[in-house]
């Protein structure tokens, strides 16, 4: 589930997918502190140090929590690991409008908040183009994620706090993709689907990242051998080449609900920058 512009989030959105994240986190344990990373929508409220309170500062969160399986997780019985604990904890997959399971994406307990959890993994070489899924489990698939195993080699360990689903304070150490293998990622989702939300994510880092864009240009500088990253750049470069090009007009649409030059002119100002910083 995803909002179309920031009118569709509120405080309390984030607050619980970040309570669902340390609910997942307690209940996977060591499997979540090695083998899954924080990827999507929640990932600039995790690596962007945020205010108290609202406001333009602040990210808007997300409606659910994407997770990156790592490719070296050991087959089928780790699989079977993260499909049970989940079970165990009252999470189950949700279901498409025929009432059939979408086992890549579960969702929290009937009596906790409604929060969606879903499984990504990397596209490996030699894997059917046209094949989006990889089954893991009987019950656990994953979505494959072209860019994805950028995440391997730019990642933070960021300390996730906030109240987790069953009402409790929580703390819990957890990998999230760092800034420059996410700029990958929202560049090919920004080209690959038309969530205006993509456009704000990704300027929302280029801005406000510790360091900012430099900072960004320096994390995805090393990503630059990969094919993935090397295309997700040229897509930026054709999505962000004017102020009413595809990207500048999602970040406006996401924050303004419509076009407006300024924030158009200042999201086309932070991409080309990037661009400019890796040559």
């Amino acid at each position: 589930m995803t909002g179309r512009c920031l009118a569709d989030y509120r405080p309390a959105d984030r607050e619980r997918a970040v309570g669902a994240l340390l609910s997942v986190a307690e209940m996977l344990g060591d499997l979540m502190s090695s083998d899954l990373t924080v990827v999507g929508g929640l990932v600039p409220a995790l690596i962007v140090p945020q205010p108290d309170g609202s406001g333009p500062e602040t990210h808007c969160g997300t409606l659910d929590v994407d997770l990156g399986l790592s490719l070296a997780l050991p087959h089928q019985r780790r699989y079977a690991e993260v499909s049970a604990r989940l079970r165990q904890a009252g999470f189950r997959p949700t279901t498409d409008g025929d009432g059939e399971p979408v086992p890549y994406r579960w969702r929290t307990p009937d009596h906790l908040s409604r929060v969606s959890i879903d499984f990504l993994i990397a596209r490996r070489c030699g894997q059917d183009p046209a094949d989006d899924f990889e089954r893991l489990e009987r019950d656990l698939v994953a979505v494959r994620t072209p860019g994805l195993q950028l995440v391997a080699r730019d990642w933070v360990l960021v300390s996730a706090s906030g109240i987790a689903l069953e009402g409790a304070p929580a703390v819990h150490e957890v990998r999230v993709c760092g800034p420059g293998a996410f700029a990958v990622l929202k560049a090919r989702a920004l080209r690959g689907r038309s969530r205006p939300k993509d456009a704000y994510d990704l300027t929302y880092v280029l801005e406000r990242f510790p360091g900012g864009v430099a900072a960004v240009a320096e994390a995805l500088r090393p990503l630059l051998d990969d094919p993935d990253a090397q295309e997700a750049v040229a897509w930026l470069g054709e999505d962000f080449a004017r102020i009413d090009s595809a990207g500048p007009v999602r970040a406006a649409e996401f924050v303004q609900g419509g076009r407006d030059d300024v924030l158009q002119a200042d999201a086309r100002g932070l991409v080309r920058e990037l661009l400019r910083l890796i040559g």
